[in-house]
């Protein structure tokens, strides 16, 4: 089967008014085409989960993605992240599961990666993806004899039309078409055309860039069968999770969201003899999106770049704590989207060891298995041992080593919150980034609710609440508020709401918020306030503006882990901290304080002093990460 090639814009025009609503009424669909069955059926039992196995408990895991084979590469050629690959980086993902496989698997085994995830279905037709299905079958049977799990990679709603319309005829009815009448220059009246995938497609620029592939309809029936006929095809393969991309980009009704990833998960768990799991590609994050994570057992999250990136510093530590918000206690995998693996002009496309090294200390304070996209120049870098791709593999290996040989420091943690910062929902990453990210220099440490999931037992346990950008409250939040206030709890406006509108004890300007990363004025009376709201901080990092800390506590035992990333280039030395641990439920013993990381002669801590819930040492160096323990004795 070969993968047609249609790009004769007449040929394009021709299907587009096969499927559009054309302005004719005359206009029809070719006999025995037509409007298939929708499902619009909502989920009618709760579902029941797989217990999370131990190979993907936090702290018992690292992940890559290892993205490759024919369909990856055919991906590749009519999508924007593969039009840079050199016709060399493009023969290596090609050939990624069969000339490179071992070199894959070793260079896994290398950097201490237990869970992979493969190309099984990007949006090709059952005839083409088949093809490559049994090479598939025995990479996952090689690289289950090495004790790696497999991740089956299937997008959710791509249809590539140059070989699915020809294998497929049928898939011309199952495509998502855009919600108003659009007028795109094609030459004739079409005034639904189908969904294109790109997410800044425009009018003009519709037929051109972005005609390689339409979306499906998450509520058409006969889609969601061919999507659960993928499934079982991975499922018998041995899959050991299911994993869906895309879910969301041709904005379906979110019932309909549900109900076809609900089916999804019962086809799952239907099958004998593999209790894989799933996991769903959302963005954005929001009380609405975030109900699909409810539906699986991992939840996959996607990271910016880190370090310096346009003069600003960048970590993904407030983000996190945003999507920990939404699904608590749930099992986190992602990837790192450095802005070099997908090179402009003038880089080299991989990324740094350092960068490498600060997003997985990064993720490994946030109990996330983070890996970075290998595609391109860093595929063929780390395939063809080229020095500078091996340094930053290397640093993925040793960061990884170190998650796995200390899983007490990772698994059933949560962090320990100063406060609980309340935001608006829907809410986007640039709106909420400016307040939480000056938390998260400021070591604050806090916990993120949306203003539609607050409740008593949410607000229970934090001795401050910030609310950030708000401009109203219902009745029933403006009861519970008063009511944690009577209580003790103190309450921080930060822009919107007064007093008199509102139950707070200090407020600033909607100005302030706006004005937080350019104004010092406004970044003093923001630090003065919550010095009133929150007198005793977990940890203060006296003299290093470069070092986040995060502090976690054990849900199983007395434990207290707090974890220092270092976002400088040079490592930070004699670095001060101290601790008020009065919140948790014990007082640590001197003896049993010690100091870990992966980075080398970098483990220490000097003139620890502890009198009750006070701690206090100093850092002689801190390189890139160091986490420290506290435990209470037996």
């Amino acid at each position: 089967m070969r993968i047609s090639v249609i790009l004769l814009s007449a040929s394009c025009f021709v299907i587009l008014a096969l499927l559009g609503q054309t302005s004719s009424p005359e206009t029809k669909l070719p006999s025995g085409i037509g409007e298939v069955e929708r499902d619009t059926t909502r989920p009618s039992r709760p579902l029941e989960l797989t217990p999370l196995p131990d190979w993907a408990q936090p702290g018992q895991f690292t992940f890559m993605r290892m993205d490759g084979g024919v369909l990856e590469r055919e991906k590749a050629r009519r999508s924007n992240y593969g039009r840079s690959f050199s016709s060399e980086e493009s023969e290596i993902l090609g050939n990624l599961y069969t000339t490179h496989a071992e070199r894959i698997i070793s260079l896994m085994k290398q950097a201490a990666v237990t869970v992979v995830w493969i190309d099984w279905s990007v949006g090709w037709s059952r005839e083409f993806e088949s093809s490559q299905w049994t090479v598939m079958r025995g990479l996952i049977h090689r690289l289950h004899s090495e004790n790696i799990r497999v991740i089956a990679y299937l997008c959710a709603t791509s249809i590539f039309w140059q070989n699915m319309f020809m294998d497929e005829p049928r898939s011309v009815t199952w495509l998502a078409f855009l919600p108003s009448n659009t007028r795109v220059p094609l030459g004739i009246a079409v005034g639904r055309p189908p969904y294109p995938f790109m997410p800044d497609w425009t009018p003009v620029s519709y037929g051109t860039r972005s005609s390689f592939r339409y979306l499906a309809d998450l509520g058409n029936s006969e889609w969601r069968e061919y999507v659960k006929m993928r499934v079982s095809e991975a499922l018998d393969a041995g899959a050991d999770g299911i994993f869906f991309d895309n879910p969301l980009v041709a904005h379906p009704r979110m019932y309909e969201a549900v109900g076809f990833f609900s089916d999804i998960q019962r086809h799952i768990k239907n099958t004998k003899n593999n209790p894989a799991l799933m996991s769903i590609h959302l963005q954005p994050w929001s009380t609405e999106t975030v109900a699909l994570n409810d539906l699986c057992e991992q939840v996959f999250v996607q990271w910016g770049e880190v370090g310096m990136v346009g003069g600003k510093e960048r970590t993904n530590i407030p983000f996190s704590r945003l999507q920990r918000s939404f699904i608590a206690d749930k099992s986190l995998y992602g990837e790192l989207i450095a802005a070099s693996s997908f090179p402009p002009s003038g880089t080299s496309g991989i990324p740094s060891a350092r960068l490498e090294k600060i997003a997985m200390a990064e993720a490994a304070a946030t109990q996330c298995a983070l890996g970075n996209r290998v595609f391109g120049p860093f595929l063929k870098g780390i395939i063809q041992n080229e020095p500078v791709a091996l340094e930053s593999w290397s640093a993925i290996g040793q960061y990884n080593r170190f998650v796995l040989s200390h899983p007490q420091l990772y698994a059933k943690m949560q962090v320990s919150p100063d406060m609980l910062v309340v935001i608006e929902d829907p809410i986007t990453r640039g709106e909420i980034s400016p307040f939480l990210d000056f938390l998260t220099r400021q070591n604050i440490q806090f916990d993120v609710c949306v203003l539609s999931r607050l409740s008593t037992g949410i607000v229970q346990g934090h001795r401050a609440i910030t609310l950030v950008g708000l401009d109203h409250l219902s009745s029933n939040q403006t009861s519970l508020l008063e009511s944690y206030r009577r209580s003790g709890g103190k309450i921080y406006s930060l822009g919107g709401l007064r007093a008199e509108n509102a139950p707070i004890d200090l407020q600033s300007s909607t100005l302030t918020l706006s004005t937080l990363e350019t104004s010092e004025k406004s970044k003093t009376e923001v630090l003065g306030n919550l010095g009133q709201l929150i007198k005793n901080r977990k940890i203060r990092v006296a003299n290093s503006r470069q070092v986040v800390a995060v502090v976690t506590k054990a849900t199983t035992c007395d434990r207290a882990v707090i974890h220092f990333v270092n976002h400088s280039e040079q490592p930070q030395v004699q670095v001060k901290t101290s601790l008020d641990l009065a919140l948790l439920p014990f007082r640590p013993e001197p003896g049993l304080v010690r100091s870990y990381s992966p980075d080398v002669a970098c483990d220490q801590i000097r003139e620890l002093n502890v009198r009750d819930t006070q701690v206090s040492f100093t850092i002689p160096k801190l390189d890139t990460y160091l986490v420290v323990s506290m435990d209470r004795s037996k």
